[in-house]
């Protein structure tokens, strides 16, 4: 039995070729643009696995919220839909910045079940930090090293939070902001930081800061 090899391109480039070649070697293999397909074509398949792909595809926008119907409304376990449109979300950030917070305003309780959606949550948390953190050295340069990593630590956990309460309570949970973005509080800011990531409702996030 004999083994195909494919390579799938997310994004269109004129650039790549179906073959790898060096001195030493040569490799061919079967370039799968997923550019090529047409959504409509891939719709009417209704093969659940290439639903995620769609925005990817020719007219992709046109589909994207049928895709979503289809994943959501499918006889799928929580799991499956949660996976499915979580790398719907991922892969329709490769097109446009907007249609990735479309699908997780929409789907956040559902999409919250995937492990890839808490990856994604994890990351922000942690980049806010790092960001925030070498804001603060540079403006330390200025002001003060202490002074600075400390102002560094504060910007990078008010991002932490704003990011985490987009993803999990939408712009319900960004009504929270003004309010904690006033707070110079590292260690309150912490702890709010972890009560969010947590929290059944934002109720539980305001009572933190609001008791101190």
């Amino acid at each position: 039995m004999g083994v195909i090899s494919l390579i799938v391109l997310l994004s269109p480039d004129s650039a790549v070729t179906n073959r790898y070649e060096d001195e030493e070697v040569r490799y061919e293999f079967r370039l799968v643009k997923i550019a090529d397909f047409r959504a409509e074509e891939v719709m009417e398949l209704n093969i659940p696995c290439l639903l995620p792909f769609v925005p990817l595809m020719k007219g992709g926008e046109q589909y994207l919220d049928e895709a979503d119907r289809r994943i959501t409304e499918g006889p799928f376990s929580l799991e499956v839909k949660s996976d499915l449109l979580t790398g719907m979300a991922i892969l329709s950030g490769l097109v446009s910045q907007s249609w990735p917070m479309r699908l997780i305003e929409r789907r956040r309780d559902i999409m919250i079940e995937s492990a890839a959606y808490e990856i994604i949550r994890q990351e922000g948390y942690q980049e806010g930090i790092k960001a925030g953190i070498e804001r603060g050295i540079e403006q330390g340069m200025e002001q003060g090293l202490e002074r600075g990593i400390k102002h560094g630590r504060q910007q990078g956990l008010l991002f932490a939070i704003k990011t985490i309460l987009e993803l999990r309570f939408g712009a319900e949970g960004l009504k929270l902001y003004p309010e904690i973005k006033k707070i110079e509080d590292i260690d309150l800011l912490e702890t709010i930081a972890d009560t969010a990531r947590i929290a059944e409702d934002i109720e539980q996030i305001r009572a933190v800061y609001s008791q101190s």
